[in-house]
Formats: C-alpha cells, structure tokens, sequence
C-alpha cells in the first residue's frame, strides 16, 4: 500500500497549506481580489494535469525534505513569496494539522473522507473560475476510484504508512487521567493540560534517618 500513499500526502498537505495562506491573507489584510487570485494559482498548479497523472501512479514514498521542496515549489506558484524561515512555520503547521487529522480517524476508511473534505472545501474557494473547477473535479474523481474500493485492511496500510504517522516522533493522543476509585482526583489539573503517570502517583514515603537500637 506504500505505492498509493503519495495522493494522500499530496492532497491533504496542499488543503492544510491552502487553509493557512488564507488565514494569513486575511490577517495581514490583503486586498480580497488578491487573496483569491493567490489561492487560485496555488490550487491550479498542486491539480496541474501533468503533475496529477505522475502522483497518481504507483512509486516510492517521498522523504519529507523531498516533499517540503515540492510545497515550496507550490507555494511560490503564484505572487506571493515566502522567506525560508516562513516557509518552514508553514510547513511544520500543515504537517500538524495533517496529523491530527490522522490521528482523529477512528476507522480507516475516515482517511478518504477527510481527503475529500479537502477536495471540496478547495473546490469551494474557487467557485466562479470554471477552469480551476475542473481540476479539483478532476482529483476528486480519481480519489474515488482509487480509494473508495479499497478493502478496510488496505486502508489501515496506507494510513500507517504516511510519513506523519511513521517513526517514533509521531503524535499519540494523551489518554486524560483516569481519578481513584470512588471518589474524583486529590490531585490539581492544569487546564488543558493531562497528568502525566508520574505525576499521578503519589510521592514515596520518607525514609526515617533514626538509627535503630541495637537489640540488648
């Protein structure tokens, strides 16, 4: 299943980053026009046909580095320019929200869901250019075919086979505190922040330094 990850990489990375360069037009307030013909070259270059039919096909999975090179060709498609140090914020925070996402997905098959969740949420901001339209519709398409039949099992292969779910940096979701028997926690929490094990187990009792008396 390794052959059919790079869609999935592609595609949801590239809706994370169209999230974020929106969100950061809008803070830097950049005239609307603007904004939008920003995210519509974006969107028209990641769904190039070219490019779409070689990322489609079966191959080996990219290096993160070869994938953050990529983006930054993606993102550099249109009038915008990102320094290097911007470039790296915003491919660490797409690669975040990606696997959270992962993460979130209780049942294999929710990988395609959310991949077209970002397929339409794109199509979606570029309503009005028909041309651009069809490109989306294009990989939507292809995503179905290519998803949608896959067993439950082969799905659990290509979801633990995507760079943000492999090696021991990936995330794990912290299971809250679970409180004593009978009764809630004697311990404070942080708000928004779980207990870690070792702080829930109580402290070890001192040891006496007395020395003992000898036995007569």
């Amino acid at each position: 299943m390794a052959d059919f990850c790079m869609p999935m990489l592609i595609v949801n990375l590239g809706g994370e980053m169209v999230y974020i360069l929106e969100q950061r037009l809008s803070a830097q307030n950049v005239p609307l026009d603007k904004s939008k013909r920003v995210l519509q070259d974006v969107i028209r270059a990641m769904y190039n046909p070219m490019f779409i039919a070689e990322l489609f096909r079966p191959q080996d999975m990219y290096t993160m580095a070869s994938t953050r090179h990529l983006f930054d060709r993606l993102a550099h498609s249109s009038i915008m320019r990102l320094n290097e140090s911007s470039m790296d914020k915003l491919f660490d925070l797409m690669t975040m929200g990606f696997k959270y996402q992962l993460i979130a997905c209780s049942h294999a098959h929710e990988l395609l869901h959310v991949t077209l969740n970002h397929l339409y949420q794109l199509r979606s901001k570029v309503e009005g250019f028909d041309a651009v339209v069809a490109l989306v519709d294009d990989v939507i398409r292809l995503t179905n075919e290519k998803y949608a039949p896959m067993s439950t099992w082969d799905m659990y292969q290509l979801k633990f086979g995507l760079p943000p779910l492999r090696g021991r940096r990936a995330l794990r979701p912290a299971a809250p505190p679970r409180p004593p028997r009978g009764g809630s926690p004697s311990w404070p929490l942080a708000p928004g922040r779980p207990l870690s094990r070792a702080a829930a187990r109580p402290a070890p009792r001192a040891r006496s330094t007395r020395s003992r008396a000898a036995p007569p």
